[in-house]
């Protein structure tokens, strides 16, 4: 399934993807700075400030990519906000998954394995984002 749809990709999908990874990578840093502050400057344990900035992270991330990325969006901004965290959750499950079939069953580097494990869950959440946290307009769909 994901084999066909990787091929079914126009040159109009692959360019909302390289956009939608790009302010995903951007959104990250401000999450990163805010979560090395915490750490750095707050007594919090380390746990709820990954959970807060988390969050932070993926309330800025939906909004760039739902502007920018995804403006014609039919979905109403809570309902896809909703489901947006859902696969963002969920992502971040696959990617602890992943990650312990790759270290733990294949004996493959942990950095390998997290950078591996990262892209085909990214990707995977993409796929969910573009089918349905993202309705498009009838004839603006990004596969052919």
């Amino acid at each position: 399934m994901l084999a066909l749809t990787i091929m079914r990709l126009s040159k109009r999908s692959i360019g909302t993807f390289v956009r939608y990874a790009a302010y995903s990578i951007a959104v990250f840093v401000p999450e990163y700075i805010l979560f090395l502050l915490l750490i750095q400057y707050t007594s919090f344990h380390y746990v709820p400030v990954t959970v807060g900035t988390f969050i932070f992270g993926i309330t800025l991330q939906y909004s760039a990519v739902r502007r920018f990325v995804f403006a014609h969006t039919l979905r109403e901004w809570q309902s896809g906000f909703m489901l947006f965290v859902t696969s963002s959750i969920a992502g971040a499950g696959f990617v602890v998954l992943l990650m312990i079939i790759f270290v733990e069953m294949l004996s493959i580097p942990q950095y390998s394995s997290r950078l591996l494990a990262g892209a085909i869950a990214g990707y995977c959440v993409y796929l969910f984002n573009v089918y349905t946290t993202f309705i498009a307009p009838k004839g603006d769909e990004i596969t052919e």
